[in-house]
């Protein structure tokens, strides 16, 4: 009895590590199945730091970078199109517009501009890319180390109103040479929003 017991003791022993291999299998197998994290943090976008961020399915992780590189080039792509700093943007190009001159405008330029009329209404006037103007007055004036008086901020808001800025299917009128935007308020919320979906289009489950 007892010889028959030591000798089945090995066998146990081997089927129990033979399990113990398989649970660590299957275990690795999961790890290496789950969803894969992947980031990027590019350089001057926007004029402001950014982080990139996927979640792509178990065993895609080779499709990260192509998924990142795709959200970093709609980011890009955008500024290019809605940037007040570069004198080349679609928006730049607006806010030099002669009066009566119809700026040719892409639709996604089109789609903030619709957008921000949209907040403008539904907030009575507290949003307001028109402000332009305005804005740049502040600027310049805490550069001079003072306040603007309140003739030279009525003036300012006075030369670039809602009103004096038409939009049609194919681009941007102004009636007033002095109207100019300022869509930083809602142009990164907009990029963002396109770099979501990049992500999506490439394969990304989260990001």
């Amino acid at each position: 009895m007892s010889g028959s017991a030591s000798h089945r003791r090995p066998v146990l022993l081997s089927a129990l590590l033979l399990a113990a291999i398989a649970v660590a299998w299957w275990a690795a197998r999961r790890v290496e199945q789950g969803p894969v994290v992947v980031r990027r943090e590019p350089v001057g976008v926007m004029g402001t730091s950014c982080t990139l961020v996927a979640v792509l399915p178990g065993g895609e992780a080779p499709r990260g970078a192509e998924a990142l590189q795709a959200a970093e080039d709609e980011l890009r792509r955008l500024e290019g199109l809605l940037s007040t700093w570069i004198d080349a943007s679609e928006i730049s190009g607006l806010n030099r517009a002669r009066a009566g001159e119809e700026v040719p405008l892409s639709s996604d330029s089109l789609a903030v501009l619709r957008r921000a009329e949209e907040l403008f209404r539904q907030t009575s006037g507290t949003f307001d890319i028109t402000a332009g103007p305005l804005i740049d007055g502040w600027r310049r004036a805490a550069e001079a180390g003072r306040l603007p008086d309140s003739d030279e901020l009525e003036a300012l808001r006075a030369s670039s109103r809602w009103q004096d800025l038409g939009l049609s299917d194919r681009g941007a009128v102004k009636a007033r040479a002095t109207t100019r935007v300022d869509i930083d308020g809602i142009a990164k919320g907009y990029a963002i929003d396109r770099a979501a979906e990049a992500l999506r289009r490439a394969g990304a489950v989260g990001g």
